[in-house]
């Protein structure tokens, strides 16, 4: 399938706030229930073992959701987490606080903004990552992404919900039935978010288009392979591949680490 880069509309400045925030939320409840980063658990502890990490920088952090389901997955699997530093060009620092207070042990964040194109010192010199997050960039920002990893730190992960195929589409357009539970699995309930899931059904419709528009925008392996090589990507090992959930759909999993740290583990 061709790669399309559309406007996601959650993405959008003239989105109300409010809005924005049931949309996030809703989606971080959908991913917990379809369990999309279940299975990465595994491999995710093996790239921090083979680094001695026990920080990593997230980035574009959003309203946190995904990383605090990547941190669930963990422990489901008895992996002692790292501690996660959450990050955001526009950090929402109530969102940041809650997932915060909700994991003091495993999670906090930074109150100025941070660019994941080029991560301001003295941020991100240790371990990066990126969950649910690397399609909202164009390619030529994807690769400085890479670029400043690979130039400023030891190791970055980058994990996508889903993969770029009629499948995952398939996927997004039944992603309107868990949109309407999801409410009730968020971390706050609030009246907003049920009347706009329930009795004027924004939130799931919104989900199902940008679910539509996030699965046309997941690079390739080949595409993120040429990205690797592009940024200077060679001193680094990469191992690119994914993960299953609901025993059909697929993770997008690529995991970089910087060969002469690697090697001495």
């Amino acid at each position: 399938m061709r790669r399309f880069h559309l406007i996601e509309l959650h993405e959008q400045r003239w989105m109300p706030a409010w809005l924005r925030r049931g949309f996030v939320e809703t989606l971080g409840a959908v991913f917990k229930l379809i369990g999309v980063y279940r299975n990465v658990a595994p491999m995710y502890a093996e790239w921090i073992r083979e680094l001695g990490g026990s920080e990593v920088l997230d980035l574009a952090s959003g309203a946190a959701g995904p990383t605090e389901e990547l941190l669930l997955a963990l422990r489901k699997e008895g992996i002692e987490p790292p501690v996660f530093c959450l990050s955001d060009i526009f950090p929402v620092k109530e969102d940041f606080r809650l997932a915060m207070l909700a994991n003091p042990h495993h999670i906090f964040y930074i109150e100025e903004s941070v660019d994941a194109l080029s991560v301001p010192s003295p941020y991100g010199h240790d371990l990066r990552q990126i969950v649910s997050a690397f399609h909202h960039f164009k390619p030529e920002q994807a690769r400085l992404i890479l670029r400043d990893a690979v130039e400023h730190s030891r190791g970055i992960c980058i994990l996508e919900p889903f993969e770029r195929s009629p499948r995952h589409l398939a996927l997004a357009l039944m992603g309107i039935f868990p949109a309407l539970i999801a409410p009730f699995f968020a971390r706050r309930w609030r009246l907003s978010h049920f009347i706009a899931s329930w009795i004027v059904p924004i939130i799931p419709l919104m989900l199902v288009f940008d679910g539509i528009v996030s699965v046309l925008r997941i690079y390739t392996r080949e595409e993120i392979d040429e990205m690797i090589a592009s940024a200077g990507g060679e001193s680094f090992r990469w191992n690119i591949g994914s993960t299953d959930f609901m025993g059909v759909f697929h993770t997008t999993c690529v995991f970089g680490r910087r060969k002469a740290e690697a090697s001495e583990k």
